[in-house]
């Protein structure tokens, strides 16, 4: 995608970091290129990786993209599985 461009709503899928932080990836219409925009940790909440979403993309100035406004479409998964530990502090 040209990074000149104003902010623009987007639809993609969510790939999760062990990390914490994500991206939004996308395929730009009419073309074979992808974009990956980076999701901060605290916007994922309560995404989950592979769910299908809608929210805008934004160029920095230097040249990396960034997510926001995300909204759940869809969410291909019916079923989570994980482990919870009770830890003290």
């Amino acid at each position: 995608m040209d990074t000149s461009v104003s902010p623009r709503a987007v639809t993609g899928r969510i790939d999760v970091h062990p990390r914490g932080f994500g991206f939004l990836t996308v395929q730009a219409p009419g073309t074979q290129e992808v974009l990956s925009a980076f999701i901060p940790p605290p916007d994922l909440n309560p995404l989950l990786a592979g769910d299908i979403v809608t929210g805008t993309v934004t160029a920095g100035a230097d040249g990396r993209w960034t997510a926001s406004g995300l909204t759940l479409v869809e969410r291909p998964r019916t079923r989570v599985y994980g482990e919870v530990v009770a830890r003290k502090g």
